[in-house]
């Protein structure tokens, strides 16, 4: 019969003084992840304004950060526990800027043994009536997400970019 952690055991390891009212999700560190999309939806913004297409993405493998060895080289080293982790970008469309910037995106959906070649072309995008097809399309499929971290106004601000096959190729990220 399986061992099971009682809870006053989990209960024990959590650090209380960090749990505040206004507690969130860390977000992850720098670095790239697999992801997998579990969830992309067109809805409205909290604020009832726009629309906006929402993302949900699941870490399927250990995230990779660069790393200098002692020789000075690059190398891409493991992230611990970002297995299962969740990612969460949202593309607002305010304008046309913000629609253009969502189908850059998405065309970055690629196979990884056709890299280059995007999954959906714009097209799908285009109309009322293709657009949930095509994010029902991206549901289950697999792509890099890039965490960077940038400095405005003296705060710092997670960005979360796609990173195509292609590029992840090129940047040595494992593709297969």
């Amino acid at each position: 019969m399986a061992d099971f952690i009682k809870l006053g055991d989990v209960l024990s390891q959590v650090n209380w003084s960090t749990v505040t009212e206004q507690q969130s999700f860390e977000d992850l560190p720098e670095g790239f992840y697999l992801c997998e999309v579990e969830k992309a939806e067109l809805k409205m913004n909290k604020a009832e304004t726009n629309m906006q297409v929402s993302f949900t993405y699941k870490v399927v493998e250990p995230g990779l950060a660069e790393a200098i060895d002692d020789r000075g080289n690059s190398v891409l080293r493991e992230i611990p526990n970002s297995v299962n982790r969740k990612i969460f970008k949202h593309y607002p469309f305010k304008d046309a800027n913000g629609v253009k910037r969502f189908v850059v995106d998405m065309v970055k959906f690629e196979a990884p043994d056709t890299p280059g070649e995007p999954i959906l072309s714009p097209d799908y995008f285009m109309t009322e009536e293709t657009f949930p097809d095509a994010l029902n399309c991206l549901i289950g499929c697999r792509i890099y997400i890039q965490a960077a971290y940038k400095e405005s106004n003296g705060q710092k601000n997670c960005w979360y970019d796609v990173v195509g096959w292609d590029r992840a190729e090129k940047m040595q990220l494992p593709v297969d």
